[in-house]
């Protein structure tokens, strides 16, 4: 069972406008959105989460025109997660 996904744009902004009506449909919307303050080297970074009741399908800023994607699973007990 998939917890959430993580995608990375480059046009964030474009690309939150494009998942909100893409996901409207299903009932998600953004649940959370926040900036990477922790993060010396880009405090601005911004990110936010889609999800019908919980943040489950996350786009976060990026630099870089390529990047990994990142998926978490759920299992009895315990967290697994992995990247591509």
């Amino acid at each position: 069972m998939i917890d959430h996904l993580s995608f990375y744009a480059t046009d964030y902004p474009k690309t939150q406008r494009f998942y909100e009506q893409a996901l409207a449909p299903l009932g998600a919307r953004v649940v959370m959105q926040m900036s990477a303050t922790w993060n010396p080297d880009w405090p601005e970074q911004r990110m936010c989460a889609f999800g019908v009741e919980r943040p489950i399908f996350w786009i976060a800023e990026t630099r870089d025109a390529a990047t990994h994607t990142f998926a978490a699973r759920a299992s009895r007990g315990s967290r697994s997660r992995s990247s591509a």
